[in-house]
């Protein structure tokens, strides 16, 4: 999961886009789902509200959400050091077989400050986030062993409501609404399994805010095990 708006202070989280599924490089019994997928009965937008506070606590483990999932996210100090890939450290989750996956790609809300104007329903949120004049995302990937998806439009929800403010009276956080996007993906075989998401955002908000476009590539690793 990356953060845009954490730059200057506020909450815009990459997490998991598009219809472009690479299915004949997918790895054996692991699939993107498409964004209108309901795996298990779950939305992308249900799930959008599971994490809500989830999200804006920066992925505190006190507000993970029960769900049918193994919710694939950026662990709190998680990270290498810059020429040392050996040094990566989090970020690393282990789940038994027939386990659907939830992969975090990108989430903002509206607390300030607000980058535009924030949208109000789905398709004002799919134009908020790939149009050239708004947040620009583009090459938006999830990379599992390999195979890569492109995210798309259908992977952003309508806005959801952030449930009751969890964090305690005298915290700063006053948003009211959140844009979650995220991928479900299929039961990974058992073993080790790598996953990355990465991608590139370059709308004229993004310059405007932070003088220059704004690329990310986030590592995790599965292993599933009996």
């Amino acid at each position: 999961m990356f953060t845009l708006k954490r730059i200057v202070r506020s909450r815009m989280t990459i997490l998991g886009f598009g219809l472009s599924i690479a299915l004949a490089a997918a790895p054996a019994h692991a699939i993107v789902l498409p964004g209108w997928a309901t795996p298990l009965g779950w939305s992308l937008a249900d799930m959008a509200e599971a994490v809500a506070n989830f999200s804006i606590s920066g992925n505190n483990l006190m507000y993970y959400p029960s769900t049918p999932f193994q919710i694939i996210y950026r662990q709190p100090g998680s990270g290498c050091n810059l020429g040392n890939p050996g040094s990566c450290i989090g970020n690393s989750f282990t789940v038994h077989p027939g386990t659907y996956l939830y992969v975090k790609f990108f989430f903002i809300d509206d607390s300030p400050p607000v980058i535009g104007t924030f949208p109000t329903d789905q398709a004002g949120a799919q134009n908020y986030m790939f149009a050239a004049d708004q947040l620009g995302g583009h090459d938006l990937h999830i990379i599992i062993d390999g195979a890569v998806t492109t995210l798309g439009p259908a992977y952003v929800p309508a806005p959801v409501p952030i449930p009751a403010q969890p964090f305690g009276p005298g915290t700063a956080y006053d948003g009211t609404n959140l844009i979650q996007m995220g991928a479900f993906v299929t039961p990974l075989s058992r073993g080790h399994h790598t996953i990355t998401i990465d991608g590139d955002f370059d709308g004229q908000l993004i310059l405007d805010t932070f003088g220059g476009p704004v690329h990310f590539q986030i590592n995790y690793t599965v292993d599933v095990v009996p």
